[in-house]
């Protein structure tokens, strides 16, 4: 009686001890990447796309989402996404800094110095950066890829309307707006996030 009791406990044991080590070896990383979704107004796809097909993914974010909804965002540097962002800071990260550009004046002639503000424009918005978790399960060699969150880029512009580089905004959680980023899937079935996401796997920066 007493042998088969010890295979028993031993086989208990042995299932415990994968189990702990199926546990032990799972592997996360976060990454971003930053990929684009332009307007596809215009398109061979437009047929397509359904009669609110022409809005942008920004405005539906930044618009619907964010002012009306009032949803909460966080800091680009914030990946706890624990500390909502105040007003006054989202104001500060979507307002740009005033440019100045030198003007002749008409009634002098003389050279002088303009300040000009650009308003906020959903279409400049045109990129998007996305946080991801990789699980990696050693024991069944499988990947699992989870987007946590997702920032809308900015184009920036200078005076005289010249392109000057890129700017991100904040942080949105990607469970707060799954909703929007699946239905603008549907309206832009040549152009949206998922689409993005799989082409910047396999373009040639990524082989």
């Amino acid at each position: 009686m007493r042998f088969p009791i010890l295979i028993i406990t031993l086989i208990c044991c042995t299932a415990l001890h994968c189990s702990a080590g199926t546990q032990d070896s799972v592997i996360t990383k976060r990454i971003t990447r930053v990929v684009d979704i332009d307007d596809t107004t215009g398109s061979d796809h437009e047929k397509l796309r359904n009669e609110d097909g022409d809005s942008l993914m920004s405005e539906k974010l930044l618009l619907t989402k964010f002012f009306v909804h009032d949803l909460k965002v966080y800091a680009e540097k914030d990946m706890t996404f624990i500390q909502p962002l105040s007003r006054n800071q989202i104001a500060d990260l979507l307002v740009d800094e005033p440019d100045t550009t030198e003007i002749d004046d008409p009634v002098t002639g003389n050279k002088m110095i303009k300040i000009i503000r650009r308003d906020l424009n959903f279409r400049d918005f045109t990129r998007f950066k996305v946080l991801e978790e990789w699980t990696f399960y050693m024991r069944t060699g499988h990947t699992s890829i989870k987007i946590i969150a997702l920032e809308p880029v900015r184009q920036l512009y200078n005076g005289r309307g010249l392109f000057k580089g890129y700017k991100g905004s904040f942080w949105f959680k990607y469970d707060d707006v799954q909703d929007v980023v699946k239905r603008y899937e549907k309206e832009h079935p040549s152009k949206n996030l998922p689409l993005a996401i799989w082409e910047d796997y396999f373009s040639e920066e990524n082989k």
